[in-house]
């Protein structure tokens, strides 16, 4: 799999991930002059379906955010053309794919600052307008069947993940409210609930 990306096992320097509470594990390497990462996740076959499509839809998405111009780390396009490619494995699909190494470090302490704030925010507002292009809005079926990312999932992976009863009534109360908002491009897109602060350089 290396090999789709420009590079070969034996040059990979491990950075991070792989273990319980992780998404998946991340590998260095250099492709000509660019410095990138490479990231490897493994999908169960038992839900590899519904896996695949999403994570197709998402890696799309962000590469059409760092095509139009958000300062992102974003996958991008490998040696076949390919944002990602897979590798099945017999039990689990493995799934990369390779984005450009951003230097830098997580902001804290003396970072905090007014005009931190202020670029917070123009960051939120241009993701926005970006989100209001992007062709898919009220959900994703990239095989023309049923949704695979839309507020609706969102909100019930919350709430299954949920255990205290009294906050999963306030859960319900949130989708009976956001039922009978409208659905426009001016206020209905992708849900961006990780811009966290904790995930900048």
């Amino acid at each position: 799999m290396a090999k789709k990306f420009g590079t070969h096992m034996d040059t990979l320097t491990f950075v991070g991930g792989g273990g319980e509470e992780s998404d998946g594990i991340l590998y260095s390497y250099r492709s000509g002059p660019r410095d990138m990462v490479l990231k490897i996740l493994a999908i169960s076959k038992g839900n590899a379906a519904r896996a695949f499509k999403e994570m197709d839809e998402r890696t799309r998405f962000i590469n059409y955010l760092g095509r139009h111009g958000m300062d992102i780390a974003y996958p991008v396009l490998n040696t076949n053309n390919n944002i990602i490619e897979t590798l099945d494995t017999g039990d689990y699909i493995l799934v990369a794919y390779a984005m450009d190494q951003i230097r830098g470090r997580v902001p804290g302490g003396n970072d905090y600052t007014k005009d931190f704030y202020i670029r917070y925010g123009t960051m939120i507002g241009k993701l926005h307008r970006l989100t209001k292009n992007y062709p898919t809005w009220t959900g994703s079926a990239p095989d023309g069947g049923s949704d695979v990312l839309n507020w609706e999932g969102e909100w019930s992976s919350f709430y299954s993940w949920c255990k205290d009863t009294e906050v999963k009534q306030a859960w319900k109360s949130l989708k009976r409210e956001l039922s009978e908002l409208p659905v426009t491009r001016d206020t209905f897109g992708f849900i961006r609930n990780d811009s966290h602060i904790i995930w900048m350089v």
